[in-house]
């Protein structure tokens, strides 16, 4: 009951903490993607209003690849809660930001004929790599900062996925036969399971030992620095302690022999 309480006292500072700027700013570049035909009045196909759709959802996932962001997780390292907490937090509230988006795009889009339920897969799926691309440079990175490496990561990672060799493509046009359309999408579920299963396996993993082993190193120095320090500083006090003894007992000595030598 403690941990549940430390946990839900857990998502407002960690929403707030996260870094909203490249969020934001994706999310509004793929709605101007889709909101710049509607506005021109451009007519344009089911076709051309999926293609658009996607590219949009592309510009909005690189926002997903900072949602792990934390400069300051380096001083964070003893917390009360299970370590991936804070990622789950991020990655959900990320997530549900991700489906705001997506809804909103579909209303600006404005197509009646658009096949939702396929490409909301898609999108998903497209998303889901941008999470897991961030999972894993957030894992890695020094710092806690691996937005700037999971971003192009991301995007290679879609591009792969369009460039597979398969017949028929991963992205096919929305005015497709069912069959071809329905057995698409069933490797785009197949995707996104894995993607969604490999995301919560990094983030849940025990901690990173590359990033752990550079940080103990550096500590394990700072400590023997310390130790040496100390011990220059206690070598040095029982050196001058054992001079000050020294001038003290013959000073006495001295004395002493002065008074034994005074008539």
């Amino acid at each position: 009951m403690r941990r549940v309480t430390a946990a839900l006292a857990l998502i407002g500072p960690t929403v707030r903490a996260m870094r909203r700027g490249p969020l934001l700013g994706a999310a509004g570049a793929g709605l101007l993607v889709v909101a710049v035909p509607v506005v021109l009045g451009v007519d344009l196909g089911v076709d051309d209003h999926a293609n658009l759709i996607r590219l949009a959802a592309v510009c909005a996932s690189v926002g997903l690849a900072f949602v792990f962001d934390d400069p300051a997780k380096p001083t964070t390292v003893v917390v009360p809660v299970p370590r991936w907490l804070p990622a789950a937090i991020r990655a959900l509230a990320a997530a549900l930001a991700f489906a705001v988006w997506w809804v909103a795009a579909v209303a600006v889009t404005g197509d009646p004929h658009l096949p939702v339920g396929g490409l909301t897969l898609e999108v998903a799926t497209i998303g889901g790599l941008s999470l897991l691309a961030a999972a894993t440079a957030w894992r890695w990175a020094a710092r806690g900062v691996g937005g700037p490496v999971a971003a192009p990561a991301a995007l290679l990672l879609v591009l792969a996925v369009a460039l597979v060799p398969v017949r028929p493509p991963m992205f096919v046009p929305a005015t497709s036969p069912a069959a071809t359309w329905a057995g698409v999408h069933h490797r785009w579920t197949v995707l996104f399971l894995l993607i969604a299963a490999a995301s919560v396996v990094t983030v849940a993993a025990p901690g990173r030992r590359a990033v752990r082993t550079r940080g103990d190193a550096g500590d394990a120095q700072h400590e023997r620095s310390m130790r040496r320090a100390r011990r220059t500083r206690g070598d040095a006090g029982d050196a001058q302690h054992e001079r000050s003894t020294k001038r003290a007992v013959r000073a006495r000595g001295d004395a002493g022999a002065a008074s034994r030598s005074a008539p």
